[in-house]
């Protein structure tokens, strides 16, 4: 074999060699890539579940916050006194309570609830603090008591939820 025929057979096989590592790159870097996407992608998810479930949590401590301090207020109105100070007072509290609600049914009800046990209790108190019949305006107490059953419930389904998705058996805390 010739000097030319060897340097022939040598050159071919480094471009061949080339090649090859070339195609082998190229693969492990479009499969790296692949596996990063579906890795940010279950990222994302997870993300976005704990986000959710945070501000699930935090919408209902903040229900239960209101059914407590509309609580305090109902105690210091009577409805035979309707223009009273205490009075105007819960209708304010009312008002600001179903505006927060109205923010925040989405993170309470899962979905646009068609009535709300937490409106109920606004309704009530306002109708109690207005005086409005005063033989229908019941104290909201029983249903403010019924609310936050219905709240605690839905505290234990979110956290239920949340250590199936950890895949935690129910009761096991973080330590497990």
């Amino acid at each position: 074999m010739s000097n030319e025929a060897v340097a022939l057979i040598g050159v071919g096989g480094t471009i061949a060699g080339v090649i090859v590592a070339s195609a082998f790159n190229l693969a492990s870097s479009v499969l790296s890539r692949r596996f990063n996407l579906a890795d940010r992608a279950a990222d994302h998810r997870e993300w976005y579940r704990r986000t959710l479930f945070e501000k699930r949590l935090a919408a209902a401590q903040e229900a239960y916050s209101w059914l407590m301090r509309l609580n305090e207020a109902a105690n210091f109105a009577n409805p035979t006194t309707p223009g009273s100070e205490p009075n105007k007072a819960l209708m304010q509290f009312c008002r600001q309570a179903r505006q927060w609600y109205d923010g925040n049914c989405l993170f309470l009800e899962d979905t646009l609830p068609s009535s709300s046990g937490f409106i109920k209790v606004t309704n009530m108190a306002a109708a109690y603090a207005a005086g409005a019949d005063i033989a229908k305006a019941l104290p909201p107490f029983q249903a403010i008591i019924e609310e936050e059953r219905a709240l605690r419930e839905r505290v234990n389904q979110l956290l239920e939820a949340e250590r199936q998705s950890n895949g935690r058996a129910p009761g096991q805390g973080r330590d497990g």
